[in-house]
């Protein structure tokens, strides 16, 4: 395997046979085939699926992802409807792997027929999260306002798009289970973003008078040394005398 792994030569027709071969052959080509993103093995896997030996079955399951493409999309959306939930995520992960390659348009144009006839529509936030455009981030929501908020919440921390800096606020404002993983992920966008240092240092003032988690607000103070701005100095300053984070403050103020 680490051999085949490593090999720079033309073995994916032998690594493919060995899918028909004996079990441990099977198992070992089905990894090596999804290591490889061997697409022209996707049949074989497909078929591997049904297999009655479980060690078999599940390797496939877990080797789809690396073997799909977006011709593929369909056949695993018929697959995650007929699952019942068992390799919910292995398939997850083999659709959103299939659509990756296309353009975020492209990608929410191909998901949306399923999403709109699934009789579970979270099955495809992952997709969703991955497309991350506006059109795609309102479909979660209407999971997360209606029947799957679970899985809409966790595919809203998915999605990069800077437009779920506003919306992870209005979370953390609104929903008190999720608040402080919508902050933690809130505070990582506003990090990343193309805001200016003044722009920040608002943004993480914001979190600061909502968040009550101690790492969230460690975090906050660590970024808001980075502003180099007076009014994160003086913001800072306030949180010296909480001990869980006074050393962050003191950090931030240095900074």
């Amino acid at each position: 395997t680490k051999a085949l792994l490593s090999f720079n030569g033309k073995g994916n027709e032998k690594v493919i046979a060995a899918l028909d071969a004996d079990k441990a052959s099977q198992i070992a080509a089905l990894g090596i085939a999804s290591t490889r993103s061997m697409e022209a093995a996707a049949d074989k896997v497909f078929a591997l699926l049904a297999s009655e030996d479980a060690e078999i079955s599940t390797a496939a399951y877990k080797a789809l992802v690396g073997v799909v493409e977006p011709k593929d999309f369909n056949r695993l959306s018929a697959l995650i409807e007929k699952d019942g939930g068992k390799h919910t995520a292995e398939i997850q992960a083999a659709l959103k792997n299939a659509l990756v390659s296309l353009p975020a348009d492209k990608q929410f144009a191909t998901v949306m027929p399923s999403v709109s006839k699934s009789a579970n529509a979270s099955l495809y936030y992952p997709v969703l999260a991955q497309v991350g455009s506006a059109e795609a981030i309102a479909e979660i929501m209407k999971g997360y306002n209606g029947n799957y908020k679970k899985e809409a919440f966790a595919a809203l921390l998915a999605v990069n798009n800077v437009d779920m800096i506003e919306i992870l606020y209005n979370i953390a404002v609104n929903d008190k289970d999720n608040a402080q993983a919508a902050l933690a992920r809130y505070t990582n966008m506003v990090n990343k973003s193309a805001n200016t240092n003044v722009r920040k240092y608002q943004l993480y003032r914001k979190a600061l008078e909502i968040a009550t988690d101690a790492k969230v607000q460690a975090n906050l103070l660590k970024l808001l040394g980075g502003t180099n701005t007076y009014q994160a100095f003086l913001l800072a300053s306030q949180y010296l005398d909480n001990k869980a984070v006074a050393e962050e403050a003191a950090g931030a103020i240095r900074n």
